[in-house]
């Protein structure tokens, strides 16, 4: 160990408990740095010292888990640092202070409905094309509306909001289809749609048995996820502008509620009193970071891990199709 570094391990020896598990040992690794030490993580086995003079001394603590296994968390510097064995015991009292019993709450993503929605609505919009249509994709910027946008390219237009269906333009009004891209919430989708309508009268459009939900249902799932935590984390490492979209969707000025991009943002003050953590992702990077919170977080008390998800299923009626059960209810009660 150099003369000024503070070692952080994955792992120590307890002289009774044996083998010490430090999952949260980067959540101790990043306040460390925050607070001015040059810290290196390492795998290594440290046993604690006794602090004699050029010796590595580490301070830990750690407790047994629900599965009976040793966890804990502790950090080691050169007993002659007194600054750094100081930081450590500050560190290491702060990180003790929010160990607890508690929960991760995932809001759990959907991807096989969003390919097959993406294949519908660009064979939707190649055949509005063919047929010498202007094409309006009502969507979201991202991977399915291009998709969509690039069956046909050069009638296609993309449409996010009511704002720029007020000003969407044709060269031939009468002739304007609109197909609905994966991606955005269909709540939000039949607001365009409606703006749409009132300008070009003639509007076609695609089926709504072929609409994609999965954007609304996990809107309702983070919702469902935001209202049951006490602190809500939201994973977004890449800038993912489906995440921003969720962003705005329940507020980003929410009280509990803060984006990550990468798990050592976390402070110790975030989990003050906090029973359960909610973790909201929409990006395949989002989803691995939410992992890795969930991996640190268990390296803080037990933890019990649960998923949630809202599911809006087409279903066939009659040869026709509605999306939800609960829609073809309200119809026939008159509602």
């Amino acid at each position: 160990m150099a003369a000024g570094e503070v070692v952080v391990p994955r792992g120590f020896e307890h002289p009774d408990r044996g083998w010490v598990h430090c999952p949260a040992n980067c959540l101790l690794a990043a306040h460390l740095r925050g607070v001015g030490l040059r810290v290196r993580t390492v795998d290594a086995v440290i046993s604690p010292g006794r602090g004699e003079p050029g010796e590595a001394l580490l301070l830990a603590m750690s407790y047994v888990d629900i599965d009976g296994f040793a966890v804990g968390l502790g950090a080691a510097a050169q007993a002659v640092d007194h600054v750094g064995i100081a930081a450590i015991e500050d560190a290491v009292g702060i990180w003790s202070g929010v160990v607890r019993t508690r929960r991760a709450l995932l809001a759990s993503p959907l991807s096989v409905a969003a390919a097959k929605g993406t294949a519908l609505a660009a064979e939707r919009a190649r055949e509005f094309a063919d047929r010498g249509d202007t094409v309006l994709v009502v969507g979201q910027a991202g991977r399915a509306a291009s998709e969509v946008l690039a069956r046909a390219p050069h009638a296609t237009a993309l449409i996010t909001s009511t704002t720029r269906a007020r000003t969407a333009t044709a060269p031939a009004p009468e002739k304007v289809s609109f197909v609905v891209a994966p991606g955005i919430a269909i709540e939000d989708a039949v607001d365009i749609v409606a703006v749409l309508r009132a300008r070009f009268p003639s509007l076609r459009g695609q089926y709504p048995g072929e609409f994609c939900y999965e954007a609304s249902d996990q809107r309702e799932a983070v919702r469902s996820v935001t209202a049951a935590s006490d602190l809500v984390l939201i994973c977004d490492p890449d800038g993912d502008s489906a995440t921003q979209e969720m962003v705005r969707s329940i507020g980003s000025g929410a009280p509990g509620v803060r984006r990550l991009t990468q798990t050592g943002q976390i402070c110790a003050q975030w989990l003050t009193d906090v029973a359960t953590v909610g973790l909201v992702s929409t990006s395949p990077g989002g989803e691995r970071l939410a992992w890795e919170v969930v991996a640190a977080l268990s390296g803080l008390g037990p933890l019990a891990v649960a998923t949630r998800a809202v599911s809006t299923a087409h279903l066939a009626v009659g040869g026709r199709t509605v999306a939800d059960s609960q829609v073809l209810a309200g119809s026939l009660s008159g509602r």
